[in-house]
């Protein structure tokens, strides 16, 4: 085990798998883990929250960087498929003359 102390829940709110108040639970939970992040102002944080919860968050900063890195390929794709039609374009007109 780890030297870092581990901190006890919010006690204002219930666990639903737990059906007790956090404040009681979360501690002794394998769920119950340590984050350490930086936030956008580049302040470092570190604090402790329930896996299940913190996966939403986390789930939809996936979901936008997905979604930039698929436009971003389509982009490129767009761009070569635009580049290898140019030289058909370019024949079509020497064969009509």
């Amino acid at each position: 085990m780890s030297d870092i102390p581990v901190k006890k829940g919010p006690s204002d709110k219930f666990c639903p798998f737990w059906k007790e108040k956090m404040s009681k639970v979360c501690h002794k939970c394998p769920m119950w883990c340590r984050y350490e992040s930086k936030d956008r102002d580049g302040k470092f944080q570190v604090g402790w929250e329930c896996g299940i919860a913190a996966l939403s968050p986390q789930m939809a900063g996936l979901q936008a960087g997905v979604y930039g890195v698929q436009r971003a390929s389509e982009s490129f794709r767009n761009e070569m498929v635009q580049i290898s039609n140019q030289p058909i374009e370019v024949t079509k007109l020497l064969k009509d003359k």
